[in-house]
């Protein structure tokens, strides 16, 4: 969710905690015929209820200035995500065994995001995060690693619309991890392009927090036959 959908950040002298939405978050509405949407998160939970009221409240007003039709805005969270996990379902990294090694090393308090554990069928789910260490071992294909979102009102946007446009052209029943290193690698070419010309930066490859998504497309441990991104 940090570095992805949002950006959080401390007052020094108050110590509060605010949240800012990257611009043109209004445009992962879009992705809901297609998919589920979710949010996995190594922060805690009332962290991520915090930044999910940011999300929410920046979509609503995002989708009426761009005069989205009223029954598309969502009222309440859950008419965007429809589940989420925070750090109470992430394994600590140092309890793993033979992980290789990742630059920037992982940190003592780092974190993985299982999915297996949960029951979603892997070939239904693409992890999208903006730090690929976060992905357990035998779920590597499951990353999409997409670049870091800084708090920049001006930019921030040409990383999110190509994911959004690639994510759209997954046909529908196929395994998606044969779709997450193409997607990657056509997010992070967008980005690069928009910093050489000046304008869409998204930030650099760092930590965060992601989101899942699963195809709604399968009958399996009891899903049904539609995309999902979570």
């Amino acid at each position: 969710m940090n570095g992805v959908l949002i950006v959080e950040n401390k007052h020094k002298k108050s110590k509060r905690t605010c949240f800012t939405a990257r611009p043109e978050i209004y445009r992962i509405l879009s992705l809901r015929d297609r998919f589920r949407l979710g949010i996995f998160s190594s922060a805690t939970s009332p962290t991520v209820n915090k930044g999910l009221a940011s999300i929410l409240g920046s979509i609503q007003q995002e989708a009426r200035e761009n005069r989205l039709a009223e029954d598309i805005i969502p009222n309440q969270i859950s008419d965007i995500f429809y589940v989420g996990f925070c750090r109470i379902h992430c394994i600590d990294a140092s309890t793993v065994q033979n992980l290789p090694p990742t630059d920037p090393p992982r940190k003592p308090w780092s974190t993985l995001k299982p999915l297996k554990p949960f029951g979603l069928p892997l070939e239904s789910i693409l992890l999208i995060d903006n730090e690929a260490s976060k992905g357990m071992p035998g779920e590597e294909a499951n990353m999409l690693v997409v670049p870091t979102w800084e708090d920049d009102v001006k930019k921030g946007t040409s990383a999110l619309k190509e994911l959004v446009r690639q994510l759209l052209k997954v046909q529908r029943g196929n395994d998606l991890r044969q779709y997450s290193q193409r997607i990657s690698r056509a997010v992070f070419r967008r980005h690069q392009s928009s910093q050489r010309d000046g304008g869409g930066n998204d930030g650099a490859e760092g930590e965060g927090k992601g989101r899942r998504t699963k195809e709604k497309g399968r009958e399996k441990s009891g899903k049904g036959n539609d995309e999902d991104t979570g």
